[in-house]
């Protein structure tokens, strides 16, 4: 009977808890940001570069991408979309379209202010900007863009609570639009609350769960003093900064959402050990499965860069030897 029960356990585990594998190293690379996987392509975001690599043999296909205002030239942080057969590479006000192999296509611009993060949707553009009112509030913008990336229409105003003059709350809570096929998911995730519109931005369908927020501790808030002070760009202010900087008593329920093309993953805050929780939904955001995925995180911040494709779980991690690892993980997600 106990050995049966030893069974049952050690099944389970291996039900909701995974084991990654390395894959490949990658020589060349020397502080990746971001990374998508989409089709037999990886793209990874360095700088101002992008570095397109076949998922197949791992072999570099083409670099993309330097500091600076020209045609393929960048400025600011850069959030790219593969999508189909083409990568979209969005800078500061700017939207640059690339075929997968790398060769530009266009350029478009936006006059709205720190607009970014331009995503085609229904033979238009859904991006963000910000706004600071009379008095002195922050708002957070979602709008649609014409064909030039002029602002059509605002879509959502959310209150963006958090400015130097008011006060920093860190974790406050997370917003993100995620835009797939002909559907558009909303995420504030102080609560486990997805809003899902249609292409007319008509509220359809909600996921919604009951859900314990994590608690954020002491060892949270040393964590986030000690990043802040190991910052090379923050560090000479971070007394100044800790004067104003808040800590929340829980984290957000919702850390973000993601999709591998036919589930949605909703990634929470709550660990096991080296494994971060994640719910996974149908798209239609019918309820499937709970999963713990080992996941490593650069800071209480960020993570080293990841991304989901089809049963598989990737994450490039930097090894003791500065060499940066393709991490695969299998997932089980019947």
């Amino acid at each position: 009977m106990k050995k049966k029960l030893i069974l049952i356990i050690f099944i389970l585990f291996l039900s909701i808890f995974v084991i990654g594998k390395t894959i490949h190293s990658f020589d060349e690379l020397l502080t990746p940001e971001r990374m998508k996987i989409r089709g037999n392509r990886i793209f990874i975001t360095e700088e101002f570069r992008v570095h397109i690599y076949s998922l197949i043999d791992f072999s570099l296909i083409k670099t993309i991408g330097k500091k600076g205002e020209g045609p393929g030239e960048f400025v600011g942080r850069l959030y790219i979309y593969p999508l189909d057969d083409l990568l979209y590479v969005n800078s500061m006000r700017k939207l640059s379209v690339f075929d997968k192999t790398g060769n530009l296509l266009r350029e478009l611009r936006s006059k709205d202010s720190f607009a970014n993060r331009f995503k085609p949707f229904n033979g238009k553009f859904i991006g963000q900007s910000y706004e600071i009112d009379k008095e002195r509030n922050r708002f957070r913008l979602i709008n649609i863009y014409n064909n030039d990336l002029s602002r059509e229409k605002i879509v959502i105003r959310e209150p963006h609570m958090n400015s130097f003059e008011k006060g920093i709350t860190i974790f406050d809570t997370t917003f993100q639009v995620k835009v797939l096929r002909d559907k558009i998911y909303v995420v504030n995730g102080k609560e486990f609350k997805i809003d899902i519109y249609d292409g007319t931005f008509k509220k359809n369908l909600v996921i919604k769960k009951d859900y314990n927020r994590v608690k954020f501790g002491k060892k949270d808030k040393q964590k986030a003093i000690d990043n802040l002070r190991s910052n090379p760009q923050l560090k000479s202010f971070a007394d100044e900064i800790l004067k104003k900087q808040k800590y929340p008593d829980y984290y957000p329920a919702i850390h973000g959402l993601y999709d591998n093309g036919e589930y949605l993953f909703v990634m929470t805050y709550r660990w096991k050990g080296d494994n971060i929780e994640f719910f996974v939904f149908d798209l239609s955001g019918d309820f499937k499965k709970q999963i713990f995925i080992p996941f490593k995180m650069k800071s209480i911040y960020n993570a080293f860069p990841w991304d989901l494709k089809e049963n598989k779980f990737y994450q490039l991690i930097e090894n003791e030897d500065e060499e940066w690892e393709l991490v695969e993980t299998e997932l089980n997600l019947k």
